[in-house]
């Protein structure tokens, strides 16, 4: 967020007359998803330097909107990071893809669309094609099994891609999912096959 508009007037009487007071009035505005809102604060020394602020915002952060700005997220997940399980799986996608982009110092595409499969992001790494599926779970108490890590290769195996990761904001991997995620790489199905939770 940065001050689009900001003023510091002077507050005269109907004679020119000044007064010890100010006020403050900005607008902050973030220029890439187009929020803002309005600050209005008055220091008032007549008044005991009371200090009187009014907040008027146009939109409220909500954790499930599909269109949440990251970096309105970002910022959200430093003080509250149990916001993760309440973030639209549509939006978590865009949050691991934009993660990993930086991570791997590379373009991440989102590709999830109903019928995909369960691959939800693509990318390139030294020349490995990498396919990730990101799952968005409620609940910190889940376990993600093996069903899932079968499910998942089976699509990337379909595509031909050889190097896998699972997200999830589920609390664990069951002791089965690990299993066959390890013997993927183990009997050379896969180079690699990483599972990822993001415990809040």
């Amino acid at each position: 967020m940065q001050v689009l508009e900001a003023s510091l007037p002077q507050p005269e009487d109907e004679n020119g007359m000044t007064y010890d007071c100010a006020r403050w009035v900005a607008i902050w505005g973030c220029l890439s998803c187009g929020w803002w809102y309005e600050e209005f604060t008055k220091f008032d020394d007549a008044d005991d330097n009371r200090i009187k602020r009014r907040v008027a915002v146009l939109r409220e952060f909500t954790a499930d909107a599909n269109d949440l700005p990251l970096a309105a997220l970002s910022t959200e997940l430093i003080s509250r990071p149990g916001v993760l399980h309440d973030v639209h799986p549509g939006r978590l996608e865009v949050l691991v893809a934009d993660i990993l982009g930086e991570f791997f110092s590379t373009e991440v595409k989102v590709v999830g669309r109903t019928g995909d499969g369960g691959i939800d992001l693509v990318f390139v790494n030294c020349d490995r094609p990498f396919a990730v599926q990101v799952k968005r779970r409620q609940s910190q108490e889940s376990k993600e099994g093996v069903a899932l890590v079968r499910e998942f290769l089976g699509a990337c195996l379909l595509e031909d891609v050889r190097n896998g990761i699972i997200v999830t904001t589920a609390g664990s991997f069951t002791s089965g999912a690990v299993a066959a995620a390890n013997q993927t790489v183990s009997k050379g199905l896969f180079e690699s096959f990483d599972l990822i939770r993001s415990i809040p």
